[in-house]
């Protein structure tokens, strides 16, 4: 062989494997298709990226499209054989959801195989609304909101009904509430009657409370339920679903005009609370030792926000030592809207000068009556003694030298020097015998008044007549220089304080709880003479008449000065345990 034909020989050989080189390596590529292309709202329609010429190096990411939630379903991979040729597909498949409808395209979508970067050609999807009659003949979704004017940080009801008459399936309800906080829904499941059918009920429940002032929307409500596409009728002639589909229900969204708290008269004491509440306060014990600690049983309850209520700070409990207090609550209803929520106030008077409790103050703004409101509770007597644990302090001077010793012997004297004349001793004089009977009668004083607070302290019934008697003295005289000035007002109102102070001290009630009601509900059936009941109803009625204008002249109000005296004189003889 010559050496032309051997070089020609290799040429043929080298053409003839590249040539099946070439042949065996296929170009990668990519290919998208969605099944079917046309959809209805709520429906899914499948999405599949076919890779030929190898898997996918990296993982490949789907754009987010709004309004289509894309899940990815799985992967898989298939042979096919065209003309004696075999080819090899590896596929990814995901599941399109459409909520809204439309025209959507999605993007090429890039990724690299065999380390070869493909694209794919963008494809578009399209998704019409389903007739509303069709629907709401399954299965209709409604949102009922209790108010359209509400006040910044005010809690109102949201409800989502889903009315059916089957279902297969479905997802969480969803409520669009910017600016607002939706709360957690509560489910209860029940019938009702509509259009002369009867359907089964869903009521999704919370409230909403708006985070800021303005014109603001909630808003629509929506979700996603399988129901009955078309019903047939069955070999016995029941009616049963032939196919389903899947369909997003939603509602009309509402306008909420939302206003912010007023700024004027802020009382200093109010922390944000709103709602409308009531408010009870329970203080023992009463009668207690410097040091020692009262508990302060506060109780707010009502309509608001309960769980999220704080105490406000009391600059008026200056005397006390105040600690944290403790609470738990007791809820009215599954939301928290409504209950009570009770608190334990640990306070500790500092001196034995502390009379009294200052009254409790809590603040809210009342949804109602559009206003502040200021709640009080009692102004509580104490009686504080000196405290029984104190420590001995014993004193000492250190620095007190040593007392010299004479050592020295004295010698009696041989001269007794000038004689003066001896007086009587200072035990026989009267002035000395006076001075000695002083402490003797301080100590007796100190004594017996020692006795006094003791027996005070551990009486406090007799505590407060005294207080009572000493207010009820000093605010007597009042009342003739009120009467001379003809101020009927001031006049009344210290009646009634008069008959507070005193009706409070014989019923053992506090002062500031004391009304006209305390007649029939105490005094009768305590046994109250009949003269006592005419006098004070006829006080009773005086002072109501007061508040409302009635002005009197210096003779009419003189005339009831005596008229007051008898009531006081009275009560004091009158004995509620009898």
């Amino acid at each position: 062989m010559s050496i032309a034909k051997a070089k020609r020989s290799y040429f043929i050989i080298i053409t003839i494997v590249l040539l099946g080189i070439s042949c065996c390596i296929q170009a990668a590529s990519i290919s998208v298709s969605i099944q079917p292309q046309t959809i209805n709202v709520g429906e899914s329609a499948v999405l599949s990226l076919v890779f030929e010429g190898g898997t996918p190096d990296n993982n490949v990411q789907i754009p987010a499209i709004n309004n289509l939630d894309i899940q990815f379903n799985g992967k898989s991979s298939r042979q096919i054989i065209v003309n004696n040729s075999m080819s090899s597909q590896y596929i990814l498949s995901y599941s399109i959801t459409a909520t809204k409808e439309g025209e959507y395209t999605i993007p090429s979508i890039t990724a690299t195989v065999g380390g070869q970067r493909v694209s794919s050609s963008p494809i578009k999807l399209i998704v019409t609304k389903v007739a509303n009659q069709e629907i709401e003949g399954f299965a209709k979704l409604r949102l009922i909101v209790s108010k359209n004017y509400v006040r910044v940080g005010e809690p109102f009801l949201v409800e989502l009904r889903l009315l059916f008459l089957a279902l297969n399936g479905g997802g969480q309800p969803q409520i669009s509430a910017d600016g607002f906080t939706i709360g957690k829904l509560v489910q209860t499941e029940s019938h009702t009657i509509e259009d002369g059918k009867t359907w089964r009920m869903i009521s999704f429940k919370s409230y909403a409370t708006a985070l800021r002032h303005g014109e603001l929307t909630l808003g629509p409500g929506s979700i996603k339920v399988t129901i009955p596409a078309r019903l047939q009728r069955n070999f016995f002639g029941d009616t049963v679903v032939a196919s389903w589909r899947t369909v997003v229900l939603t509602t009309t969204s509402y306008k909420i005009k939302v206003e912010p708290l007023p700024s004027m008269n802020v009382p200093a004491e109010f922390n944000g609370v709103i709602g409308v509440y009531n408010l009870t306060v329970n203080v023992a014990p009463t009668n207690v030792a410097v040091g020692d600690p009262i508990t302060v049983k506060i109780t707010i309850s009502g309509r608001g926000p309960i769980e999220s209520i704080t105490l406000p700070e009391q600059p008026q409990w200056s005397e006390f030592k105040v600690y944290p207090p403790t609470s738990k609550v007791e809820p009215g209803d599954e939301f928290g809207l409504s209950g009570s929520k009770i608190f334990e106030q640990v306070v500790v008077p500092k001196s034995t000068e502390t009379r009294e409790l200052p009254p409790f103050i809590f603040v809210y703004y009342d949804t109602e009556k559009q206003d502040y409101q200021v709640l009080r509770g009692p102004r509580v007597p104490l009686i504080v003694r000196p405290s029984t644990s104190g420590n001995l302090i014993f004193a000492s001077n250190a620095n007190t030298s040593a007392t010299t010793m004479q050592t020295d012997i004295v010698h009696i004297k041989t001269r007794p020097g000038a004689i003066s004349t001896r007086s009587a001793p200072l035990i026989a004089r009267p002035w000395f015998l006076a001075v000695q009977s002083i402490p003797a009668a301080l100590w007796f004083v100190s004594f017996m008044r020692r006795k006094r607070l003791d027996e005070l302290a551990h009486n406090p019934k007799l505590r407060r007549q005294i207080e009572a008697e000493k207010t009820i003295r000093q605010e007597m005289q009042k009342l003739p220089k009120l009467a001379v000035e003809q101020k009927t007002d001031e006049f009344f109102a210290v009646v009634f304080r008069l008959l507070q102070e005193k009706l409070g001290e014989r019923l053992d009630l506090p002062a500031t709880s004391i009304t006209e009601a305390v007649i029939e509900e105490k005094l009768i059936p305590a046994g109250a003479s009949k003269g006592l009941i005419d006098i004070l109803q006829r006080l009773f009625f005086e002072c109501n008449q007061a508040r409302y204008g009635g002005k009197k002249n210096v003779t009419q109000l003189n005339e009831f000065i005596p008229m007051v005296e008898q009531a006081i004189q009275m009560l004091s003889e009158f004995n509620a345990e009898k």
